[in-house]
């Protein structure tokens, strides 16, 4: 393999590294776009009580479920980021196999 070869093959190990951070970023990004739009239907219904009120069929309104699933989405990604961050350090995770 010639040294071109070499440096191609570093550079795409480099940034695949970084994708499960990327996925995990996006992730969040919709989480905070679902729960944006909940606030908008908050706004839409008419206020918080109208809008937090059950349907007659006895499920959550819209808004309530975008809320909740975006705060849900947006808890996973901070504890995934925390994971991450965590695994950089030598010692961050006392599971880890690391010499």
């Amino acid at each position: 393999m010639t040294n071109k070869g070499r440096i191609a093959q570093t550079s795409a190990e480099g940034i695949m590294q970084y994708v499960p951070i990327a996925l995990v970023a996006v992730g969040g990004a919709i989480s905070l776009c679902a729960i944006l739009a909940g606030f908008v239907l908050v706004v839409r219904h008419g206020g918080w009580q109208a809008a937090m009120q059950h349907m007659p069929t006895g499920r959550w309104s819209l808004p309530r479920r975008l809320l909740y699933s975006g705060a849900m989405g947006v808890c996973v990604c901070c504890l995934v980021f925390i994971l991450f961050i965590l695994a950089r350090f030598p010692a961050g995770m006392p599971w880890s196999m690391r010499p």
